[in-house]
């Protein structure tokens, strides 16, 4: 159960995030629309661009979290209220994208479960 998807529309970003799982044995699948969620299993962990998820993710985390799927936020640093809202919705951290770019090498370990930070 730790596979991770990533909710973003940004390939080259997805690459990254792939790249850095990859290295920690840990599998990833790209997901663009919420109506990708269907039917997906075995999810320990869904990396959240809060500006694609817009109004589904309320949904998506509404349905994942009560099952214990840990979600990730990260968004613009402008995006204060998005930030905010996803915060309220429980997903836990909520960060910028900068930081978050800063903490994925650090703690996407930790985000799974599998020890280290949060």
């Amino acid at each position: 159960m730790n596979n991770i998807l990533a909710w973003t529309d940004d390939l080259i970003f997805f690459s990254r995030i792939h790249g850095i799982a990859a290295k920690m044995g840990l599998v990833t699948k790209q997901i663009r629309k919420a109506e990708l969620f269907t039917g997906e299993t075995g999810i320990g962990l869904v990396l959240v661009d809060i500006q694609v998820a817009g109004e589904n993710l309320a949904a998506v985390a509404g349905d994942l979290l009560p099952k214990g799927v840990r979600m990730v936020g990260y968004g613009s640093h402008v995006d204060a209220a998005g930030l905010r809202a996803a915060r309220e919705l429980g997903l836990n951290p909520v960060m910028p994208r900068s930081q978050f770019v800063e903490r994925l090498p650090l703690d996407l370990f930790g985000w799974v479960g599998r020890g280290g930070c949060s």
